[in-house]
């Protein structure tokens, strides 16, 4: 047996296949989808609509030009390219077998639902209204969710359903605007604190706070901050 048969990912037929829960969708959520996909029914739920390379935020911040290197959108990757259903919401809760999540956007493409459907207790459909709070089932289930920040949004963007009602202080209306209701808003608004438009504002925003900085005191600390 060459080298190359032992680096052939193990493919499983579909309709032998078990299901497995992904909960969030950073490097190492997007590891464990994109290596499990050919032996597995993966379906990921992750409240943002993006992935983000968050170690390079600081290059980013100092350089807005890098930011576009930093983030892609997650459909196209997961489902279009991947073929794994992705679910842009919350868990809420979690048993064994079975979760709760709560919709941050409901999918708009049937391809999508039908995917979905393998998972969700009550089948969806296209067009036709379903509550928010849906319950999926799963024969495995891996958490990465990774960390939250208390006291900065910088790093971490809402990390709980909980964290999208809370009040929001100057630095986190970077991100939604100081008369937005965070409550009400969706991925489909560019408003979103889940959206990759309101995520590339953000640091925008704190580039320009690094350019006033520097501006201010000839240079000095902006390029301190920079290194």
């Amino acid at each position: 047996e060459g080298e190359q048969d032992k680096q052939k990912p193990l493919v499983i037929p579909k309709a032998a296949r078990k299901r497995l829960l992904v909960v969030g969708c950073g490097p190492a959520g997007m590891m464990v989808a994109k290596k499990a996909r050919s032996a597995y029914d993966v379906l990921v739920v992750e409240p943002k609509d993006y992935f983000e390379f968050t170690p390079g935020i600081l290059r980013g911040m100092c350089d807005p030009d890098e930011l576009k290197k930093l983030h892609c959108p997650l459909r196209p990757v997961l489902v279009e390219q991947m073929g794994i259903s992705l679910i842009h919401g919350f868990v809420t809760q979690l048993d064994s077998r079975r979760a709760t999540i709560k919709w941050q956007t409901k999918p708009e493409h049937q391809e999508d639902i039908d995917k979905l459907n393998r998972f969700l207790v009550t089948d969806v459909n296209a067009g036709i209204d379903y509550p928010e709070i849906q319950e999926i089932e799963f024969d495995y289930c891996v958490i990465a969710s990774g960390s939250a920040y208390q006291t900065s949004l910088l790093w971490k963007v809402f990390p709980s359903p909980s964290t999208t009602t809370r009040s929001m202080t100057k630095s986190d209306q970077t991100l939604t605007g100081p008369d937005s209701d965070s409550k009400n808003q969706t991925s489909d608004n560019p408003a979103s604190p889940f959206s990759l438009y309101s995520r590339i504002a953000q640091l925008t925003g704190e580039h320009e706070k690094l350019a006033e900085l520097n501006a201010s005191v000839g240079g000095v600390a902006g390029g301190e901050a920079s290194s």
